[in-house]
């Protein structure tokens, strides 16, 4: 089914850098590999290669194989007919997956009539029937929904719809689950695993979890800095040293610290609900309801909570992205009530999709020294290279990636700039809106360990919003779980 043969792909404009080297391995109908390994070691890359989606900055050499068509000397034509319809990719963020001006359904449809000739209602019916599969049973408000309407786990489910609704031979799911609660991941795992189990079919389900692998795949595909470090049996790439190696790091536990002192920020009773529209009376959506929580000077607060039930939404709120309905949030003695849009000096927020925080056109020095102009202010008297560089140190970025656009980072390079990013601005709180769910935990852990060192010198306040309670637990003070857009205490060091 698919082949690929001394695999190399290297950054032509950064001094031939290598990216993939030597990549060798095969799959024949009915295998699932799962590919792993830390961020940056060339998993989304792979991918990327695989359907002929690479960069234009990007050069490749080697052999790609599918079904006896070499895909890097395929035409357009050949690979348009082949994408979506014989190969799909489910990418890791739903959202550049949607175009954000048309309905869900506008879009799947269109996928489904690229490729088939099938009556208008019936094709309806198809994406209703995948929605079933998929648990999302409000069927015609889904297919209704423009995407900045549906929580990050609704698109992604939708996202694997319009994936496999054409049947493709091989499907290629990139870290999908890795910003989801359980159930949504579960629910997702399941619908890979019907599919793969179809004849003639295949799956490729990338991630730096071996748990989202196991239960999945018959074989494994280690990935480590562009190399491939071992391709085999499922069961002994476990026992694979190199693979151990990477797989036994553990998060260490954080000390939970009591915080009684000086009141950050405050809500009492906010609320937030939106409205969808329907052709006889709009659908009122409630997603905060009655939202009151504290949050003191230096703390470390973990939301955590399935998706769908308002950690995104709360997370703009507190920023000023959003607005709120009913109650009132009081920043450093300041009460705000609706009109509520703090400086950026005063809170910052790290998004789950970095890529996003960037504009691609520019290099990261450009991006950075931007910053630094508008807000000079923060930094009289000192030079660029002097503020840029003891971070990058911090956050173990080369000062060579300075020189690159956003998407030649891999996604843990881009994360930690955006992170870099938000602490330029000196801000009192930094909200992270499930900005370590791509990452390992190695890097977790040393992006963790930068961040305690700021907030121990700034008293910086910290929020972190994920769907890992186990994370969670490793590195804040208390934790608040997000139900259905109520509030509650998870766990709590403070009396």
């Amino acid at each position: 089914m698919l082949e690929v043969k001394n695999l190399n792909v290297f950054d032509g404009h950064f001094h031939d850098e290598t990216l993939l080297r030597n990549i060798n391995f095969s799959m024949v109908t009915g295998d699932r590999i799962g590919v792993i390994g830390p961020s940056g070691a060339g998993k989304s890359l792979l991918a990327s290669t695989i359907i002929q989606l690479l960069p234009k900055s990007l050069h490749r050499n080697g052999e790609v194989w599918f079904d006896s068509v070499d895909l890097f000397l395929a035409s357009r034509k050949t690979l348009d007919n082949l994408r979506g319809k014989e190969i799909s990719i489910i990418f890791q963020n739903p959202e550049a997956t949607f175009n954000p001006v048309f309905t869900i359904g506008k879009q799947i449809d269109e996928a489904i009539t690229i490729h088939n000739n099938m009556p208008k209602s019936e094709r309806k019916d198809l994406v209703f029937q995948w929605m079933e599969k998929a648990q999302l049973v409000d069927f015609d408000r889904y297919y209704n929904s423009y995407p900045h309407q549906l929580s990050g786990g609704q698109l992604q489910r939708l996202s694997v719809i319009m994936s496999l609704i054409n049947l493709p031979k091989l499907v290629i799911a990139d870290e999908i689950t890795a910003s989801l609660d359980n159930e949504n991941a579960s629910i997702i795992m399941r619908m890979l695993e019907e599919h793969a189990q179809k004849p003639d079919h295949g799956l490729m389900v990338i991630s730096h979890d071996l748990n989202q692998i196991l239960p999945l795949c018959n074989k494994l595909l280690f990935l480590n800095g562009g190399e491939q470090q071992y391709f085999g049996n499922v069961y002994d790439g476990v026992n694979n040293a190199k693979l151990k190696e990477y797989l036994d790091f553990k998060l260490p536990d954080k000390a939970k610290d009591k915080h009684d002192g000086l009141v950050l920020l405050k809500l009492e009773k906010v609320s937030k609900s939106y409205f969808i529209p329907r052709i006889l009376k709009s659908q009122e959506v409630v997603v905060l309801k009655d939202i009151s929580m504290v949050i003191h000077e230096n703390e470390i607060v973990g939301i955590c909570g399935p998706s769908g039930s308002g950690k995104s939404t709360f997370a703009k709120i507190l920023v000023g992205i959003e607005t709120f309905d009913d109650g009132a949030i009081t920043w450093n003695g300041v009460v705000y009530q609706k009109k509520y849009l703090p400086k950026p000096q005063d809170i910052q927020i790290v998004f789950q999709d970095s890529y996003h925080s960037f504009n691609p056109h520019y290099t990261m020095r450009s991006l950075l020294k931007e910053l630094l102009f508008v807000h000079r202010r923060l930094y009289i008297g000192r030079k660029y290279e002097e503020i840029i560089s003891p971070l990058m140190s911090d956050f173990g970025l080369n000062e060579g990636l300075l020189n690159k656009y956003p998407a030649q980072l891999s996604g843990g390079q881009r994360q930690r700039f955006a992170i870099l990013q938000a602490i330029l601005l000196k801000p009192k709180c930094i909200v992270f809106d499930e900005s370590f769910s791509a990452l390992d935990m190695q890097n977790i852990s040393e992006i963790m360990h930068i961040l305690f060192k700021i907030k121990e010198k700034s008293n910086l306040s910290i929020i972190v919003i994920s769907h890992n309670v186990d994370v969670l637990k490793k590195m804040t003070d208390r934790i608040f779980e997000f139900v259905g857009g109520n509030l509650k205490v998870l766990d709590s060091s403070v009396s």
